[in-house]
């Protein structure tokens, strides 16, 4: 739709919790640089050629620690890692907005915001729910995101400049999105109940365990006037467990599943319901994502009075050890962040810490194999140059090494590219 009339996709910018590699670089990219679907080395190559032409203004962003490392990256394509900390220094919470915005060169954009992260299972195995929304220029909705990619770009020390622009949120599309917020206040829960509805629909995965912010405190805060509380859970397992230790005491608060659920599918919906409004985002029914604790994001709309056809399920309660497998799936656990960077045509690496306590006398694992101090990277020979930036064509990955441990693990970002970086060479007959 954006493309019609001969239009151009000028600008697409993607935020993830989880974040596939190999995903994104075969299903997202392709369609935007208008480029077929490549299903090998040498059809990879035709996508880093058209990244090296394109003007498309194209940012990804993902927490820290949830990218899938474990997967080849194929392409020049830079992923910028976020990760949630105070000013302390130390870990916050998590980047778990699931946000896409595409806008092409009259101005007209699309806003898609939801639960699905961009991973095979986000966009294809999982029940999810997306909010898709049509975007002008300069119109309120628009200057919402603004904002919120404004932030987002301060969390990813791309930017340090928080200048906003004045929005309304009483329009009849909201995107609410949680940054900093007083958390004792949920912007979100306060624009879910603004007519202080009399009941409330809730789908979502994960719930708060703690005796001060659980099920039923959260409730009791934010709806006190609510009748019926119906949440729809993921079940898992044969036992369609509800990842809940204890059943909240409010006998209110009752849980349900839809008439096709199963626990073969994993429901990671995050949808709210009440009188007059639907929130479709990345809000969990946990202290985390609700207090500002976590950076989430959501539309917010008006609607008429909904009734759904539910179907009452029993509570079986979870032990720890379940809980503790099925609450976050982490990668990895660093507090820090690294920048490598790769130019080609300066033949030069460069590596920054961005986030986190500064570390001395750490090591950088490149692509060939080897290891070197930071100092080191100034002074590397022609020989040793040239062996890595053959060896980064197939392999992206590099490591940070600090008293014989791993305490980073990323992407290199690979600039000045074009006449300088040499194409992957043909591997089969098939190929040739």
């Amino acid at each position: 739709n954006l493309r019609k009339g001969g239009r151009t996709i000028k600008k697409a910018y993607f935020t993830s919790f989880n974040l596939s590699l190999e995903f994104f670089e075969t299903y997202i990219l392709p369609p935007l640089l208008e480029e077929e679907v490549p299903d090998n080395a040498y059809q990879y190559e035709d996508l880093n050629m058209a990244l090296e032409k394109s003007n498309l203004d194209l940012k990804i962003f993902y927490d820290a620690n949830m990218m899938q490392l474990n997967e080849q990256k194929r392409t020049i394509l830079k992923f910028t890692p976020i990760l949630m900390i105070n000013e302390q220094g130390k870990r916050k919470g998590l980047f778990h907005p699931k946000v896409i915005y595409i806008e092409n060169d009259k101005g007209k954009g699309i806003l898609f915001v939801g639960s699905g992260n961009l991973t095979l299972s986000g966009w294809g195995r999982n029940i999810e729910a997306f909010q898709i929304v049509d975007i002008e220029k300069n119109s309120n909705l628009f200057y919402q995101i603004y904002n919120f990619f404004i932030d987002v770009e301060i969390q990813a020390r791309l930017r340090t400049n928080r200048i906003l622009k004045s929005v309304s949120y009483e329009e009849e599309y909201n995107f609410i999105y949680s940054f900093e917020d007083n958390s004792n206040n949920s912007i979100f829960l306060e624009s879910m109940n603004a007519n202080n509805s009399s009941k409330l629909y809730v789908w979502s995965p994960y719930f708060s365990e703690s005796t001060k912010d659980n099920i039923d405190s959260i409730i009791k805060q934010n709806f006190p006037q609510t009748e019926n509380v119906h949440i729809i859970p993921d079940l898992v397992g044969p036992d369609k467990k509800i990842r809940l230790k204890k059943k909240p005491e409010s006998e209110k608060i009752k849980f349900y599943a839809t008439k096709e659920q199963n626990s073969e599918n994993m429901n990671h919906s995050k949808v709210w319901i009440t009188d007059s409004k639907l929130g479709i985002g990345s809000y969990n029914f946990t202290k985390e994502a609700l207090f500002g604790i976590n950076f989430e994001a959501a539309i917010v709309r008006d609607v008429k009075n909904i009734e759904l056809d539910l179907v009452s399920i029993d509570f079986i309660e979870m032990n720890d050890t379940e809980l503790d497998s099925e609450r976050l799936e982490l990668n990895t656990d660093f507090d820090l962040i690294f920048d490598l960077v790769a130019d080609w045509k300066a033949r030069t690496f460069t590596i920054n810490q961005i986030v986190g306590n500064e570390i001395e006398g750490f090591k950088v694992l490149l692509p060939s194999g080897k290891e070197y101090l930071k100092e080191e990277l100034d002074n590397l020979s022609m020989l040793e140059l040239e062996k890595i930036f053959r060896a980064l064509i197939r392999n992206k990955r590099f490591r940070v090494k600090h008293k014989s441990k791993i305490v980073y693990e990323g992407i290199i970002f690979e600039k000045s590219t074009e006449g300088f970086r040499e194409p992957i060479k043909v591997e089969t007959i098939n190929d040739l």
